[in-house]
């Protein structure tokens, strides 16, 4: 059976698309609802067309105006909530650092509506600098959940393959060993169970 390509698209952002009439008027004009007007129509459009292609969105989030709390919303109206399948929050929630400088920090994704899956849950990935998921930090704290590392305080115990029984000083250089060793990275993934 073949698998069908499907192409990625992604508009970035939302809040930044321009209807034709806010283009041409002047920057003091008051032009309420056209974005959310835009989006709305958009969203229609690319719902109704037969395309093979998932279309990823980007937006950011705004403090509300007025009411009795301030309120994080999404600009471009309702729209956006009523088609999407999946919208994923993400925010910053703790800094990584290596040798007192900032190479990255957790991204804390947290799933507010799924059409897909189980809606409402969160997890939280190391994002490097570098334009990348972490996944040899990732590896690590499932390890040391099921106790294939134990940790105490900067030393790891490593409970597997090879080194069984062997202690590293320091969570970057448990890091940057099991990175640089490829077969200790696959004893660990057979280990956790993978692949």
């Amino acid at each position: 059976m073949r698998e069908a390509k499907v192409d990625i698209d992604v508009i970035d952002s939302l809040a930044a698309l321009i209807p034709h009439e806010e283009a041409e008027e002047g920057a003091g004009t008051k032009l309420v609802g056209l974005q959310a007007r835009l989006i709305g129509k958009m969203m229609r459009k690319l719902l109704s067309a037969k395309h093979n292609s998932a279309i990823v969105c980007t937006n950011q989030l705004r403090d509300s105006i007025g009411g009795p709390f301030p309120t994080d919303i999404m600009p471009g109206g309702q729209a956006i909530g009523f088609f999407s399948s999946l919208i994923l929050r993400t925010q910053r929630s703790a800094w990584i650092e290596d040798k007192g400088k900032r190479v990255g920090f957790d991204m804390k994704i947290i799933c507010r509506k799924s059409k897909v899956g189980e809606p409402f849950k969160e997890c939280t990935l190391p994002f490097l600098f570098r334009g990348k998921i972490d996944e040899i930090s990732m590896l690590i704290d499932r390890a040391i959940e099921i106790d294939l590392i134990k940790q105490s305080g900067p030393y790891y115990q490593i409970n597997f393959g090879k080194r069984n029984g062997d202690k590293v000083l320091g969570r970057n250089t448990l890091l940057t060993q099991i990175e640089e060793d490829e077969p200790m990275q696959q004893h660990l993934i057979q280990a956790l169970g993978g692949s």
